[in-house]
Order: C-alpha cells, then sequence, then structure tokens
C-alpha cells in the first residue's frame, strides 16, 4: 500500500490545480492519476493534502473517486478538495486567538456581527484554529471575563463556544462579547399615600376634652358632643426603601430601634414636601436580605423598610391624667311637700391632673440621612 507522499507523485499535470473563493474560505482541489490495484491511502476529512503538513484541510464530503479509461490512461482519478478560512488577523500581541479571526463579510469595518437587542449590545466573533494549533494557543478568555483589547474592549464574554466537529482539522471558537444594562431602582424609593380612618372626636386643638363631667360641677354638670362623635380622618403614610450595605443598615437599626411611636424633633423633607416639626411618626423598621445577583452595588445586601405617619397637626406627646374620686351623698326624696324617704347619689369627682408623657421626640431628620441617596429626593 502506497503512503500519502506517494500518492502526491500521482498528482495530475494535465489537469492542475485548481482554487477557488467561497465566502471567508478558500478552496483547494488536487487530482490524481492512480493505478488501478495500487490501494492508494485515501485522506479522511481534516486531514492535510497528500505529502502536506500543513495549510488547508480535507472537508468532510472532499474525497471522490472515480475509474477513467482515457487517453492510453486506465486506472483510478482521484479528487481532493479542501479548505482553509481566510483570515483577519487582529492580534495586538495578548491574544494568539486573534490571529485566526473569521471575518463576518469583508464589508463590515471590524469583521464582527455587532447586534442590539432590547438592553443589549453584543458582537460575535469566528476563530477556526488549525486543530494541531489549539492547545498551544494562551489567553482564550473564559465566559465572563473581560472583552479583550483586541476584541474592542468594553463590556464582558458574555458566551463561548468551542466546536471540533463542524468544520473537519479546525477548532471553531465562538464569542460573543459585549453588555447587557440592567436597570435597578434608585438605591432609595419614597411612596407617600393618604390612609383614612374613622376616629372619636375626644380633643379639641387646644387639647381640651370634648365631652365629660365638668370641673368643679361633676355632680350636676357633663360636656357632650352633638351629633356624630365620630369623623373620618386623613392620615398620610409614608414608606421609605432603601439597599444598604451590612454597614448601613447597622447604623439605621441603631439610629430608629426604639424609637418606634416617637415623633420628628425637627421638620424633615422628603419627596420635596416638608413636614412641621411633631407632626411625622415613626411606626416601624423591617428588613430583607438581597442578594448580589439582584442588588444594584453587585454585593449582598439589606433592603430596609420604614414606615411613617404624618398627621395634619403635631402627635400628642403628653396626655392629662386625672385623679377622680367617687363621693356619695344622701339626699331627701319628695313627694309635693312631703318627705317621702331618701336617696343615695353617687358621682366621680376629680381632684387633681396631671400631665403624663405618651411619646418622645428624636432626630428624625438625622436617621433618615443615613440611608443611601435620599438626599436626592
Amino acid at each position: 500500500m502506497m503512503d500519502a507522499a506517494t500518492l502526491a507523485t500521482f498528482e495530475s499535470k494535465t489537469i492542475g490545480r485548481q482554487s477557488l473563493r467561497r465566502g471567508r474560505r478558500t478552496l483547494y482541489i488536487r487530482t490524481y492519476n492512480v493505478p488501478y490495484a495500487s490501494d492508494p491511502p485515501l485522506p479522511e476529512a481534516g486531514d492535510f493534502m497528500p505529502g502536506e503538513t500543513s495549510g488547508a484541510c480535507v472537508t468532510a464530503d472532499g474525497v471522490n473517486i472515480l475509474a477513467v479509461d482515457s487517453k492510453g490512461f486506465v486506472g483510478l482519478r482521484v479528487t481532493v478538495v479542501a479548505q482553509q478560512p481566510v483570515y483577519n488577523n487582529i492580534d495586538d500581541g495578548n491574544m494568539d486567538l486573534a490571529e485566526y479571526f473569521v471575518e463576518a463579510s469583508p464589508a463590515d469595518d471590524g469583521g464582527q456581527s455587532e447586534t442590539s437587542v432590547g438592553n443589549s449590545q453584543y458582537d460575535a466573533w469566528r476563530f477556526e484554529v488549525p486543530a494541531a494549533s489549539w492547545a498551544a494557543l494562551d489567553d482564550i478568555p473564559a465566559r465572563g471575563a473581560p472583552t479583550p483589547a483586541a476584541l474592542g474592549g468594553g463590556g464582558t464574554v458574555l458566551s463561548k463556544t468551542v466546536d471540533r466537529e463542524s468544520v473537519p482539522g479546525f477548532v471553531v471558537c465562538k464569542l460573543v462579547t459585549g453588555w447587557t444594562v440592567v436597570y435597578f431602582d434608585s438605591l432609595t424609593r419614597v411612596s407617600v399615600r393618604p390612609v383614612t380612618v374613622r376616629e372619636k372626636l375626644t380633643v379639641d386643638t387646644s387639647n381640651e376634652p370634648l365631652d365629660g363631667p365638668v370641673e368643679d360641677r361633676e355632680e350636676d354638670q357633663r360636656l357632650a358632643v352633638g351629633g356624630d362623635q365620630y369623623e373620618t380622618k386623613t392620615y398620610y403614610q409614608i414608606t421609605v426603601i432603601s439597599v444598604l450595605t451590612p454597614e448601613q443598615m447597622t447604623s439605621v437599626a441603631a439610629a430608629f430601634n426604639g424609637q418606634e411611636g416617637n415623633r420628628n424633633a425637627a421638620a424633615v423633607t422628603l419627596n420635596k414636601v416638608t413636614y412641621a416639626a411633631g407632626s411625622v411618626k415613626f411606626v416601624g423598621l423591617g428588613s430583607e436580605t438581597v442578594v448580589a445577583s439582584q442588588s444594584p452595588t453587585k454585593s449582598a445586601a439589606y433592603r430596609s423598610i420604614i414606615t411613617l405617619m404624618v398627621s395634619a397637626s403635631a402627635w400628642r406627646t403628653v396626655v392629662n391624667r386625672y385623679l377622680e374620686t367617687r363621693l356619695i351623698q344622701r339626699v331627701p326624696v319628695n313627694e309635693g311637700t312631703t318627705l317621702v324617704g331618701h336617696a343615695r347619689i353617687g358621682a366621680w369627682v376629680r381632684t387633681s391632673v396631671a400631665e403624663k408623657n405618651i411619646r418622645g421626640e428624636f432626630d428624625m431628620g438625622a436617621a433618615l440621612g443615613l440611608l443611601s441617596g435620599l438626599g436626592e429626593y
């Protein structure tokens, strides 16, 4: 059986060598006139041309055999078709793979395929490396790595595909580089909504009781509100949601914990609205974790949820507490002018009053200032 080098000596001199361009690759065609019964070694897909050790590689269907009896030659005519990519070397000295870049089209400025979809902008790159050279390549970027300078820089390697089958004799490496713009909410969001409640009327604007016994006349006089003693009152619930680092979360928790029910000591401004001192009550602080993949800071974080309640008037800080004494008096009962018996009358009499604190104040503005980006609102 002859070897590949011997087969190369039977290359036809009359038909000659042919080559042609097909897209971004060159096809090479060689013809060999081989005597019968010589059992020539036929090249397989991916092999080099007979007698060669580099260059074009035989295509998947690149070997054809035809029996010939013409012009004194009787034997086999073996036709071999091989291909080689047309490279556009874009290597900047730091990326060996870039030597084997295959343009998408000769008309493209950079040769790569450019695509914009929604919030994404990415480029597709194709490299065809001779199989024998693949293992020796350095600096092949991995998925998630920064885009190499040879590929324009900027963005990230979004995907990487290595294909050893589709082009015999070559390893096809496809890279997609670019970025996807992900929009996150601002670090801090403030929402305000009205809340209506039905409340009993108890005090006037001077914090005086609207009903109950009259001081010093408890035995025979009481105050009462005419008509419906209940009204619909509107408050405003403010929710402040903020993404915080662990350190910020610790500071915010320290500033608000224990302040539930307390009011603002000074005016605070949220969503361009300034609320007077004493009108904002702290209701509570909640929190939840934020994983790094969903965090606008790209790191694991916390989301704090602060709830405030705003009243049109200042939240009371004190209430009056009375000491009431039960007085019992025996009085006559007459029918006309005739005494028919006696009755016992009891009443609660207020004998003293004292103010009691029901909530405190704190520097709510300073506590809110610990939140990320709240100053923008």
